[in-house]
């Protein structure tokens, strides 16, 4: 991705940085901290980089607007929230509003305009915005459909500009939903993208997802294969089974907290980072963990995002769906494997 011509890239291609220095032990999954910190510095520039979008894009179609006034607020999630975006990965726009406060500007309007402007910056957007109106919308669904229940969502949003004062009522929407979730089974979908996770994590080798033959991963005596393709029924190595796995559990941990006690936290004030998330839930007693347990499990988090952005970088590089571990590499990655693995089957998580 090239954001503009005058920005130096921040980090090496990772096919040519990854033999990695850090020793393996045989008892801890080493924690990639040196790569997480270029990750976050990549993640600065391109959130600096969507504001200067933003803000070229309020002076030329409503120059008169004052944004931060405007009732509007932009964010966005996934991989941009969790600050473990891809380089070869793309934002995701939010558009938050509330219709019953009186829109300042046409909002159908806005989001047809906002629309064709990020087609034209390909390299930095994915396609098309979600507007979310807090006076309609049920903020834990995708696209408001019931069987999309995704607080993931939410939870991975941070703020890009705007009305930083509808950010939050976004933020405490769903907070305020969380005792919906719990009712007549309104969380059995999300339940399901958790187990349909740790399927993919714990079966290497061909499955059958939905009628079609797919492989994210497997291990022979060769190596760890990792497969990448974001075409068709889609491979994505250690993103399906590993860190989804991980991001559904501390999701589901993050909602029961909720809802046991909904004005005890301020989801803003969350960390936004998966194994900060470990930790704070270990403090607040949802995870009965240890602290060098939640390290441990948050450095094969690490792992994972690593050889996650390594297969994507492979693919878009050279049109390669497969990459192949060897040596310490293979090793770190079934070391990490072990270490989700275990994390995501406890029924109850053991005092330290």
């Amino acid at each position: 991705m090239v954001l503009e011509k005058n920005i130096a890239f921040p980090i090496k291609p990772f096919l040519q940085c990854f033999n990695t220095s850090v020793p393996l032990s045989a008892k801890q999954v080493p924690d990639f901290t040196v790569y997480a910190d270029q990750v976050l510095g990549f993640h600065a520039i391109v959130l600096s980089e969507v504001q200067r979008f933003l803000s070229r894009f309020f002076s030329d179609h409503y120059p008169d607007l004052d944004i931060e006034k405007s009732g509007i607020a932009f964010a966005t999630t996934g991989s941009d929230g969790r600050k473990e975006k891809s380089p070869n990965s793309k934002v995701e726009l939010q558009v938050v509003f509330s219709s019953s406060q009186g829109a300042v500007v046409d909002m159908a309007a806005l989001k047809s305009k906002l629309e064709t402007a990020i087609n034209t910056r390909k390299d930095l957007f994915v396609p098309g915005i979600d507007l979310i109106d807090l006076a309609k919308d049920n903020v834990l669904l995708y696209q408001n459909k019931h069987n999309l229940v995704f607080p993931t969502r939410v939870f991975d949003s941070v703020f890009i500009g705007g009305s930083k004062s509808v950010f939050l009522d976004f933020k405490k929407a769903s907070v305020d939903k969380m005792q919906w979730l719990f009712q007549k089974k309104h969380i059995k979908p999300f339940n399901e993208q958790f187990g349909m996770a740790c399927q993919v994590l714990k079966s290497e080798g061909v499955q059958n997802y939905r009628g079609s033959d797919v492989i994210h991963y497997k291990m022979d005596e060769s190596g760890v294969h990792l497969f990448y393709s974001p075409e068709g029924v889609r491979q994505g190595s250690a993103k399906y089974g590993h860190l989804r796995s991980v991001q559904y559990f501390v999701a589901l941990k993050m909602c029961t907290l909720f809802s046991q006690a909904p004005s005890r936290f301020a989801l803003e004030s969350m960390p936004t980072n998966i194994p900060e998330r470990l930790h704070f839930l270990r403090l607040n007693g949802v995870l009965r963990l240890g602290e060098k347990e939640c390290d441990q499990i948050g450095a094969a988090y690490k792992a994972a995002v690593r050889f996650y952005h390594l297969s994507e970088e492979a693919y878009v590089l050279s049109g390669s769906k497969e990459v192949i571990l060897t040596g310490k590499d293979a090793e770190i990655f079934k070391q990490s494997t072990k270490v989700i693995v275990s994390f995501v089957s406890s029924k109850t998580e053991r005092e330290e």
